[in-house]
């Protein structure tokens, strides 16, 4: 009696396990779902045209429907598909330098050379502001994940600098033909440079809280030179979609060789 609760207990502790683990849990969803649809379909095609037959019909369906979606993956770049490396900005030099000395004057870059004669201001306005600030206020505090860095965080929170300027240059699309961007397939090498200072804490006169964050005159200027990478987004559904069209072609031709043989072998007349 002991040895069969003790069965049924251990039993359940399995079957609870599996149903705690998501990863056991999901890929038995999947699997059970890809056998009752795709097993059903199989089997309605093998009582009707047999068993090879059922399952190169099958087969074929499902990578061409396969191949139209990473299709469509691959032309819109959607996030609900499987995705290749996203595009980021990474720091590539933090600059310090004293106040009233020229910005990135310690630079060892060919990119900076020409700052900021050939750089555009960005305000709050435009829509690359909060997404270059924010990446980097990535590399001047400690990174928060297991990210290895090379260059050593100024700072020990976002509470302790503010944002002086920031500069971008290049990402243009080419070639162009006017305004029209249709076969505007490359992008000029994409730089910004976010420049902070530390904190100046002002308390107020009356209430002794100190007010808005303001920068420090005295102290140092740190300037992050971010490069924009375009990533590969599109590059996992391209190759599905290459993949998927191959096993697409290579079925749809064994069902015409099969149904050329079956007609020979029935005397009726063959059309290429």
């Amino acid at each position: 009696m002991y040895a069969s609760l003790l069965a049924a207990a251990a039993e359940g502790a399995e079957i609870a396990g599996i149903q705690w683990d998501p990863t056991i849990r999901g890929l038995a969803i999947v699997g059970i779902a890809f056998l009752i649809l795709c097993g059903s379909v199989y089997l309605l095609l093998a009582t009707n045209t047999g068993s090879r037959t059922g399952f190169l019909l099958a087969g074929c369906g499902l990578v061409g429907w396969l191949f139209m979606l990473s299709g469509i993956w691959w032309v819109y770049g959607l996030a609900q598909g499987p995705a290749g490396r996203l595009p980021a900005w990474e720091a590539i030099e933090i600059v310090q330098s004293a106040p009233g000395d020229p910005v990135l004057e310690a630079s060892a870059l060919n990119e900076t050379l020409t700052f900021p004669d050939s750089w555009s201001v960005l305000t709050s306005e435009d829509k690359r502001f909060a997404d270059i600030e924010s990446a980097a206020a990535r590399y001047l505090i400690p990174a928060t994940d297991d990210a290895v860095r090379e260059f050593e965080a100024p700072f020990q929170a976002g509470s302790d600098f503010v944002v002086v300027s920031t500069y971008r240059t290049g990402g243009d699309r080419f070639p162009m033909v006017g305004n029209f961007d249709g076969i505007a397939f490359f992008h000029e090498d994409h730089f910004s440079v976010v420049t902070v200072q530390g904190v100046l804490e002002v308390p107020d006169s009356i209430t002794g809280i100190p007010t808005a964050p303001q920068a420090d005159p005295t102290a140092p200027l740190y300037s992050v030179v971010l490069e924009r990478d375009r990533g590969a987004r599109r590059l996992v559904p391209a190759m599905f979609t290459l993949v998927f069209g191959v096993l697409f072609a290579l079925s749809a031709a064994q069902l015409h060789l099969r149904e050329k043989k079956q007609l020979a072998a029935a005397g009726a007349p063959t059309t290429e």
